[in-house]
This record gives structure tokens, sequence and C-alpha cells, in this order.
């Protein structure tokens, strides 16, 4: 992999990040949106109404580049990479990683979400960090895991517009 200053734009790969962030994205958000709605419904929304935030593109791209640009490039682009050195990763299920590497890196991730709020549903984004962890050693690029995660969230929040 190239990282640093000998990282470049590379078109064909970076199509190819994109594809799979939206296929992933295609495959996990309609089972999540169902579980959101029936943990809202049990926790106390009253009711849903779906809305669209007049705010919603610069929500996705508030949530790419300010957020999810930054945190994969710390957990998987720093952190995991250097970690991988010492724990090397063996296995995967389908594109996801399975090793105390992406382990400790997710763990890492949800305990930064945690922290400052101290609610447990904070707790959440352990999961999807393996999936950002996947996306990123498929291309040894962050891309496909910084675009998911911004979808991600920008999905979250079209999601929470809704309810009352």
């Amino acid at each position: 992999p190239t990282y640093g200053r000998g990282a470049h734009f590379r078109p064909a790969p970076f199509a190819k990040d994109v594809g799979r962030a939206l296929l992933i994205g295609a495959i996990t958000f309609p089972p999540f949106a169902i579980g959101h709605h029936y943990w809202q419904l049990h926790f106390g929304a009253a009711a849903y109404h779906f809305t669209v935030p007049s705010d919603i593109v610069s929500t996705l791209l508030k949530n790419t580049f300010l957020i999810a640009l930054p945190e994969e490039m710390f957990y998987r682009g720093f952190l995991e990479h250097r970690l991988d050195r010492m724990w090397p990763t063996k296995h995967l299920v389908w594109i996801v990683p399975v090793s105390r590497t992406v382990f400790l890196a997710s763990a890492l991730f949800a305990l930064g979400h945690f922290v400052g709020e101290y609610n447990p549903a904070r707790l959440g984004p352990f999961f999807p960090a393996f999936v950002f962890s996947g996306l990123t050693r498929k291309s040894h690029s962050i891309t496909g895991a910084v675009l998911y995660h911004g979808m991600s969230n920008a999905f979250s929040a079209l999601l929470f517009a809704g309810y009352h």
C-alpha cells in the first residue's frame, strides 16, 4: 500500500471504492433502518413521518469530510495499520477482517464515540468499524471506508429526522 507523500489519485481504484461503499450501503442500510425503527418505537418515539432534512446534502458533506475522513485516517489509516504490524490479520469473513488488531481498533473507535457523552448507545460504532476496516483492506485505501462512514452518518441523521 502507498501512504503519505507517495500517495496519488488513481481514478479506477477510486471508482471501485465508491462502488463498494454504495453496494455495502445498499446491503446494510435497509436492515439498519428496520432495526432503528423498532428501537425508536420501543424506547419512546411516538411516531415516524418520513422527512428529508433541508440540510441533508450539507449533512452528508460535513459527515464525510469533517467527521469520517479524519476518523478513518486515524483509526484505519494510522492505528490499525500500525497494530497490524504486531498482530497481522489472517482471517476474513466476507470482506470483514477478524483479528486482535481489528477488534482493538474497533473497540477504541467505539470508545472514542462514547467518551464525552457516556451514553452506552454511543458504543454502537464498534460493529460498523469492522466494515470500515474491510473496505480499507480491500483496496489498501481509506476512500471506501470514508464514503461508507459519511453515508452511514448522514443516513442516521435522515432516520432520526422522522421521529417525533
